[in-house]
């Protein structure tokens, strides 16, 4: 087709729902002005029915410093001779890192903890629209350091020839303002936890992995002719990775009910199904979340003693009288077991020819005991549900979150035992649990041959 072509039937969609913005019945030929309607092409238009996504005319191009320093010494010991030790830090400083604004946002209000409560701005022409995003920067864009220590020995003669042993210990710390999860710009906007979605600050990574420690350990030789037997081992046990506390339940339709901020269609399973952190009440003086610790606060149906048990199990408790940080919180850490052993066997007629027998592994000691080697995490975008939110007078009357001298209610404490309809002895003192990841959490074994001539 021509460039300056165009198929009659032409359409915008959104993924919530399909909005027809024009239509054209007639070809469109000869187009040289966009800003203009095609003539004799019968075209009708629905200004305002497009979602938007445009580029910030002041953006800038992300970048990064980045610097390392690595330092090495051998060493020859009593014991061990030819021993290596190094020190590696690696650090990454972020500028112009990328974040998503909604242009229709217009804070109408502030909610009882500070954060901003949203509606939706009416200027310009609006008909089926659901947000304009503009692609933007933020001034503060976040950083990883990483800190890594490696001892490795390896063992060229005597009893223990070909034996290699490696051990790594590495900690990291990672920040970013918006963790740009999707390939799509509304997903980016709206999967991930804050309090502020327009004005996001610096927490945790959903991508750090704070801790991890990882050995390999290999043998080699020759143990009849020139024919090579290996067996390798690498183990590593890593943190868990973050998650965040959010309200449960907080929302109709794309925007949440109570703060007015755009949130998912689909959370793919998660089990906060509200994208806002939550506020964890004030104690009293003896660190006790009582009835009337908070004047912000109400509750309707929910033990006190659960909930204070809840957020103790949790550490919530930590950030009473704050809105708990994104990513704050981890999941267990995983431990994990890899496997290779290979044999080499000489090819009868080809001198130089050699197939490799070999046999992979993966999470050996799943293999052992179906309960190691399981990894666990929330899923995608790692928001855990607490409490249903709703926004009240002091006197009971429902109200908008924004509004002078409201207080929020909690109620429907998210528990492993309200998730199961409260029918059996499920704790009900405790967040749910996260879910069980597949493959990762299962034994894997590959077994081949490779040739070489």
């Amino acid at each position: 087709m021509p460039l300056n072509t165009i198929s009659p039937l032409c359409f915008i969609t959104s993924r919530a729902l399909p909005v027809t913005n024009s239509v054209c019945t007639g070809p469109l030929t000869g187009i040289t002005n966009l800003a203009q309607v095609p003539a004799g092409a019968n075209c009708t238009f629905t200004p305002g029915n497009g979602n938007v996504v445009a580029l910030d005319p002041n953006f800038e191009t992300p970048s990064a410093w980045k610097y390392n320093l690595t330092v090495a010494r051998d060493f020859r010991l009593p014991l061990i001779e030819d021993f290596r030790l190094q020190a590696d830090l690696l650090v990454n400083q972020f500028e112009n890192a990328l974040y998503y604004k909604d242009l229709r946002a217009l804070q109408t209000g502030t909610a009882p903890d500070g954060r901003p409560v949203y509606g939706r701005t009416t200027t310009g022409t609006i008909g089926a629209n659901q947000f304009d995003l503009l692609l933007t920067n933020l001034k503060d864009g976040g950083y990883s350091a990483s800190a890594a220590i490696t001892a490795q020995k390896s063992w060229k003669e005597g009893v223990f020839e070909g034996l290699d042993v490696r051990a790594t210990y590495t900690y990291t710390e990672a920040e970013d303002g918006n963790p740009m999860t999707s390939s799509q710009p509304d997903s980016s906007f709206v999967r991930f936890a804050s309090s502020d979605h327009n004005n996001p600050t610096l927490a945790t990574s959903d991508y750090e992995v704070r801790n991890r420690l990882s050995v390999n350990v290999s043998w080699a030789r020759a143990l009849f002719g020139d024919n090579e037997t290996s067996v390798n081992v690498f183990a590593q046990r890593r943190s868990g990775l973050p998650y965040s506390f959010v309200y449960h339940n907080s929302r109709s339709g794309n925007f949440d009910n109570d703060f007015g901020n755009a949130v998912p269609q689909s959370y793919s399973g998660a089990f906060g199904t509200s994208n806002q952190l939550f506020y964890v009440p004030q104690t009293d003086a003896n660190g006790v979340v009582t009835a009337t610790s908070d004047p912000r606060i109400t509750y309707s149906g929910i033990n006190l003693t659960d909930f204070n048990a809840f957020l103790n199990n949790t550490g919530l408790i930590k950030y009473a009288g704050s809105i708990a940080p994104r990513n704050a919180f981890r999941s267990a850490a995983v431990t994990t077991v890899d496997l290779r052993l290979s044999q080499e066997i000489p090819v009868a007629f080809v001198p130089t020819g050699k197939i490799k027998l070999y046999m992979d592994v993966e999470n050996f000691g799943n293999l052992l005991n179906d309960k190691w080697g399981v990894t666990e995490q929330y899923p995608f975008y790692r928001g855990v549900g607490t409490v249903v939110l709703n926004c009240q007078t002091a006197g009971g009357a429902a109200a908008n979150c924004g509004a002078p001298g409201a207080v929020y209610n909690y109620s429907q404490l998210q528990t492993p035992n309200l998730a199961q309809g409260g029918t059996n002895n499920a704790p009900r003192d405790e967040a749910r649990r996260p879910q069980q990841i597949l493959p990762a959490s299962t034994w894997q074994i590959k077994v081949g041959a490779k040739i070489s001539f």
